[in-house]
């Protein structure tokens, strides 16, 4: 796979390249992608019996409230993450 064709099937891999630069990405890239694979199968297995066991809107609720805490940490750390990407 070309470095091309990571770009643009995964946006999110251009920040992680931009803030690390020229240091050793491999294993921090291979984390993220491992975590990625996890979540899709985590995550059906968990709706499902979150589900299952209360509703669907239950399902909803937990989705906004993790939408939300990411809001309020990038909002916290805005600085931070601005500083990072105009450092390389």
């Amino acid at each position: 796979m070309s470095k091309a064709t990571i770009v643009f099937s995964n946006p999110q891999f251009v920040y992680i390249w931009k803030v690390v630069g020229n240091r050793p990405q491999g294993t921090l890239l291979a984390f993220f992608s491992m975590a990625g694979s996890i979540s899709r199968i985590v995550f059906p297995i968990v709706s499902s019996y979150i589900i299952e066991y209360n509703s669907i809107e239950a399902v909803f609720i937990i989705l906004a409230s993790l939408l939300a805490a990411s809001l309020v940490t990038v909002f916290m750390f805005r600085t931070t993450l601005s500083n990072l990407s105009k450092k390389y």
